[in-house]
């Protein structure tokens, strides 16, 4: 039938998932990975409602944060997203990381305007070492630290290596003691990245990520798996737009914010 959603399940672990009381839990999860091509916009959540646009949605999560928070956006790309940041939180601390070289020569001309901007050439994920960025369409847009699945006949994805560190480790070099808003945009790393960002993840007030419902790249984990690790490790799921079989933008927050307003 055309258009209809075709599924595959698949059983998806989950390293060292962080539970409300602190406990690391070794979990898997049996999801519904759908591979349907496109589909209409849909919405879930108890504060906000259908978009035009999944991109940025960001809009909720000042609710919930102080007026100086420190910010940190990982997969910034040339900063059309951190300049919307840094118009709402004037008095925050923002640091943008971009790995893709092209794209973060645009970020750090727009960051150079913003004092409280901070513009990060770097990789974040699961290790310090160099690796490999894979670009993707777009300028490089959807670019990740996973690589594209192999189509036949097709050639090598076009990658660049870079300096890569995880949220934690960059944190203690920088002297950033904790993160009240942590915005994740990684091409599908973006659970990999969360789940090495394990002591600066239990501070933060809000989590703000990019979803998948597809998997274009091996290793992309899809929604159910992220929502069951963020609600083990003490978040609530604020409000998810996506397109069904496609991507989408998810807000969490602290499960004792979320209950002192919806509970």
């Amino acid at each position: 039938m055309a258009g209809a959603l075709h599924a595959e399940t698949e059983r998806l672990p989950i390293m060292n998932a962080v539970g409300a009381a602190g406990v690391r839990v070794a979990m898997s999860a049996t999801v519904t990975l759908p591979t349907a091509a496109q589909g209409p916009l849909r919405f879930e959540g108890v504060l906000g409602g259908p978009v035009d646009v999944i991109d940025n949605l960001n809009a909720n999560a000042h609710a919930f944060l102080p007026y100086n928070p420190t910010i940190v956006e990982i997969g910034a790309h040339e900063g059309a997203g951190t300049m919307v940041l840094a118009q709402t939180y004037p008095y925050g601390s923002i640091y943008a990381f971009e790995p893709n070289p092209r794209a973060f020569a645009m970020l750090e001309r727009r960051a150079a305007d913003h004092p409280h901007v901070v513009a990060v050439n770097l990789a974040l994920g699961t290790t310090t070492n160099e690796v490999a960025l894979y670009l993707g369409a777009e300028a490089g847009r959807n670019a990740s630290l996973l690589s594209p699945r192999r189509v036949p006949g097709g050639g090598e994805a076009p990658a660049v290596r870079v300096a890569c560190t995880t949220v934690d480790e960059w944190c203690l070099r920088s002297g950033v003691v904790g993160i009240d808003f942590l915005r994740v945009d990684a091409g599908g790393y973006e659970l990999q990245i969360l789940a090495s960002a394990r002591r600066m993840l239990e501070r933060a007030l809000v989590v703000v990520t990019r979803t998948h419902r597809h998997r274009p790249r091996a290793g992309i984990v899809t929604f159910p798996v992220m929502r069951l690790f963020l609600e083990m490790s003490g978040f609530e799921l604020l409000s998810h737009s996506y397109e069904e079989g496609r991507e989408g933008e998810a807000v969490f927050v602290r499960q004792a914010l979320y209950d002192s307003v919806f509970r």
